[in-house]
């Protein structure tokens, strides 16, 4: 499972809102794209820097910046100044291990999530974040990784479909958002599928690997749990906000969400139980494994006990020993021996214990 690779202690000693980027090593360029739209009119730059980048315009268009990469702490303090925005929120954006929340500001509305991919090669999640601000006109997003999440979005804009090219900029914020939630159901039914397959595994013939199996589901769905929870508490507070950037209208979309995400999280706790079971019934049924060869063993420790008596007896070293001068006396107690074997395997096998 990749996560970030943080680093706290070059935040040691520094003053709330100081800037330093904790997340994956990166070096790649950032990238920065702005589109405006509105009802047929639209616009795509990409954008070298900040600096011919027009956010204080008066326009009726929306506005949407994206910038593709956090880690140039320098770049985002730009951003910061652009869009007059908070030092404490820019802390959040550039620290990609912060938990999902929204934040409510004078100008703007500021919320930052979670991004969970599966890796289709080997089953992995990468997780990255997101942050998103909006205010009046103008829409700001923030993503830590180089591959766009927002892709399809993009591609609705340029073609001029769907709702989003009609909308203003809160309707924008919304499908964003959602397009995030809507990959967590596909990630959870991908993962249920894992654990149904696991449990026909453990079913059919359990073995060592299976434990570590459990071991790494287990900890995806914890990752899930991570970033869904504290997110429903962030949508929950947009929908309670009272603020001029999401209408009433909008926000009947974002309650939508709301229960997306509590249908998530009941779906990962029904995973996790579904887990926990399996572990018992894999630990189970190694013990029910040990239990029979240890009772193959017992059985066979139980047929030369006898055996072993018999051959201690005649194998001691008396001078008189009456069986010993009998002619027949050595296929006279291998007769006994092989009877004595045979009528405890008769018994074990009457008992069903073979």
């Amino acid at each position: 499972m990749q996560k970030q690779n943080a680093i706290y202690t070059d935040k040691i000693g520094l003053p709330p809102g100081a800037l330093v980027y904790i997340g994956k090593n990166r070096t790649e360029k950032v990238t920065i794209s702005q589109f405006e739209f509105l009802k047929g009119v639209y616009n795509e730059t990409e954008l070298d820097d900040f600096s011919t980048c027009n956010t204080k315009k008066k326009s009726s268009l929306v506005s949407w910046i994206d910038v593709n990469g956090i880690h140039d702490v320098t770049l985002i303090e730009a951003v910061g100044n652009q869009f007059n925005l908070d030092t404490m929120v820019l802390e959040d954006v550039v620290n990609t291990n912060h938990r999902p929340k929204a934040e409510e500001h004078e100008d703007y509305l500021f919320i930052t999530l979670k991004t969970l991919k599966l890796i289709e090669s080997d089953k992995d999640v990468v997780i990255d974040q997101v942050s998103l601000l909006i205010g009046q006109h103008w829409l700001l997003t923030l993503q830590e990784e180089g591959a766009d999440t927002f892709g399809t979005i993009k591609e609705r804009i340029r073609s001029a479909q769907g709702h989003i090219p009609q909308r203003k900029a809160d309707y924008l914020f919304y499908r964003l958002i959602d397009i995030i939630v809507d990959n967590y159901f596909i990630l959870t039914d991908v993962l249920g599928v894992a654990i149904e397959e696991l449990e026909d595994k453990i079913i059919a013939a359990p073995d060592e690997n299976m434990h570590d199996e459990i071991y790494q589901l287990r900890k995806k769905i914890a990752l899930i749990k991570k970033a869904v929870v504290p997110l429903r508490d962030a949508i929950s507070t947009i929908i309670k906000s009272d603020n001029n950037y999401i209408s009433e209208s909008t926000k009947k979309y974002f309650t939508d969400v709301y229960e997306h995400l509590v249908h998530v999280i009941e779906d990962i706790t029904t995973l996790h139980e579904t887990l926990n079971d399996l572990l018992n019934m894999y630990m189970s049924g190694l013990s029910n494994k040990m239990n029979e060869v240890m009772k193959v063993l017992t059985i066979f420790a139980a047929i030369f006990i006898p055996l072993t008596f018999i051959a201690g007896v005649y194998g001691m070293n008396f001078k008189y020993m009456p069986e010993l001068a009998q002619r027949h006396g050595y296929f006279v107690v291998w007769g006994v021996m092989i009877g004595v074997a045979a009528a405890l395997l008769l018994y074990f096998r009457r008992e069903k214990w073979l």
